[in-house]
Formats: structure tokens, sequence, C-alpha cells
């Protein structure tokens, strides 16, 4: 009786141990699968931390909501296949369209921080004209990362650097290059040394664009234009009645369309002035209409690769 007794003790002992084993080995395997979870959501939720002009923001890696300040930084966004959420907008954003579907529009800038809160962003890329004050509001409704510089040149490898696209950026440059060389080389076979200028009529004023930085430096720089003589790095305003001491053989004229009145003083003052009608360039019909939205404001890769295709098509037909 004993015996029997010692032997059911010990099978008792043996199924507690198998039991406890078997649960030992299902809280191993739930702790495996617990951090395997968990690592997996820490991968969806990495982050990164971008050093700019007013301080250092910690931005998702993979951000699904941007909300972009204005275009000239939402160019360069989208050249690099970068999609925003949406975008605050200075101007027309027609030379956008194709690459905007999905994208909402703020015609309004700079947009009211409610109107942006209510988007609901994960990331605000802010545009280099905002100030301290306006980055910290902005910086309560999502991280925000500014983007420095004084020009696409400059926004655009800082574009690239915040989201990683440093190989797309020099690949998309290394193509703007060979285009705008293969360009220089026509225009120089078919202008020679005429002589080119941008001509701006804003509100009840003309000037005379500088011969360098924006648009100026696609022209004289990337495509090699000879400016007329007057032209300087300086932006020039004048008087009607001074403006035969600039008579380019052509004119690229911006009649200012962001500048209510613009077009109205053109055509009650210059259209038909006999001023207007003696430059050279008006009596060739070597006279080119540009829009300010892709000629000021479109001031990214893509507004940029625009204006050599005008370029082109202007002065070669081509």
């Amino acid at each position: 009786m004993k015996t029997k007794n010692r032997y059911t003790i010990i099978h008792v002992f043996i199924a507690v141990m198998l039991l406890l084993v078997a649960g030992c080995s299902q809280t191993e395997k739930n702790t495996v699968e617990t951090q395997a979870t968990n690592s997996t959501e820490g991968n969806s939720s990495k982050t990164r931390v971008i050093e700019h002009s007013l301080g250092e923001t910690e931005i998702p890696e993979n951000p699904e909501r941007i909300f972009v300040t204005l275009q000239r930084i939402a160019d360069p966004m989208l050249a690099l296949g970068i999609k925003p959420h949406a975008i605050s907008a200075y101007g027309d954003l027609s030379y956008l369209d194709g690459q905007l579907n999905e994208v909402k529009v703020f015609d309004e800038y700079p947009l009211n921080v409610e109107a942006i809160l209510a988007e609901a962003p994960d990331l605000i890329v802010a545009d280099p004209w905002t100030d301290q004050e306006r980055y910290e509001q902005l910086s309560k409704i999502a991280p925000t990362v500014v983007i420095d510089g004084n020009d696409w040149r400059e926004f655009f490898p800082n574009v690239a650097e915040v989201f990683g696209k440093e190989k797309e950026y020099k690949q998309w440059m290394e193509a703007y290059k060979k285009k705008a060389d293969e360009a220089k080389a026509q225009l120089e076979k078919e202008l020679k040394d005429e002589t080119v200028m941008i001509l701006r009529v804003q509100q009840d004023f003309i000037g005379v664009w500088s011969g360098s930085g924006g648009a100026s430096a696609v022209l004289f720089e990337d495509l090699g234009l000879t400016p007329h003589e007057k032209v300087t790095n300086d932006w020039n305003e004048l008087s009607l009645e001074a403006l035969p001491d600039f008579d380019a053989d052509h004119i690229f004229l911006e009649v200012r369309s962001t500048a209510e009145g613009s077009q109205k003083y053109f055509d009650d003052n210059m259209k038909d002035s006999s001023i207007w009608n003696n430059m050279k360039a008006v009596k060739n019909g070597n006279v080119y209409p540009v829009s300010s939205d892709v000629w000021v404001e479109g001031d990214g890769p893509i507004g940029r690769d625009q204006i050599i295709d005008q370029v082109l098509e202007d002065l070669t037909g081509n």
C-alpha cells in the first residue's frame, strides 16, 4: 500500500512539472511575439533629427500627411517623387498640373494655423520666410522643419537631405545640366550676339530684372544668353521714357499677375505708346510673354526646367 502511494505521488509530481514546463514555454513564446510586435511598431515610427536655421526637429522617417507652406518648397519635393498632403500657395499652380492629383491646395499664403491644424499633418515643411514666432506656432501642430536657402539651387539639396533623397537629387541635377548645356549650344548657334532682357510691368511701374538669381540665372548662366549691356546685377526700376536705353533684341515680358492693376497699366500706358512700339524687340516681333507663376513663384527645379523649354521655343521655334 505504501509502495502504491509512493508511485502515485511520483506520478503527480511529474505531471505538475510537465505543466510548469509547458507554461514557461508558452510564456517565453508570448514574450518573443510581443517583442517582435513592439519591434515592428517601432520600425513604423522611426524618427530622424534635422537641423535647420530655427533649431533641431525630430521628424518621422516616413511621414504620410505632409503640409508644405509654399509651392517653392513643394516643387523640389515633387521633383524627388515626394507627394505632399497639402500645399499653401502664392499664385497659380497650373505649371504643376498633373502632379497635384489628390493634393489639397490652399490659395492663401501664409495660411492661417487653424486651417493647417485641421489637415492633421504628421510633418510640416516650412519655407525659409518662416519667422521664429510662426515656427513655434507650427511646431505645436506637428514636427516642423524649415527649408533654408535663397533660391531653388539651395532649396533643392536641402529638401533632398530632409527626405533622404540625395541620390535622386544628384540624378535630377545631372539631367538638368545636360538639358541646359544642349539648349545653350543651340541658342549660341541661333542667336549669336543678340541681347536679351526680362522686363516686368507691376502695377504702376516698369522694372528690368537683374542679370543674376532666379529666372535670370537660368537665362544668363545656365543657357549663356547675352544680357543687354544696361542689365546689371541689381533690379532696375525705370520710367517709360527711360525704356529705350534698354533696347534689347529680345524681351521676355512679365506683366505681374500677382499684383492687381499690372495688366491695366500695361494696356493703358505702354501697349499703344510710341516708345514701346519703337523698341527693337517689339518691331521685330521678339517680345515673349512669361508667367509670373512660373518665372517668379515657380522657383523650383520643375519650374526652372520649364523655363528652358519656353526659352528654346520662343528663341528658336523648337
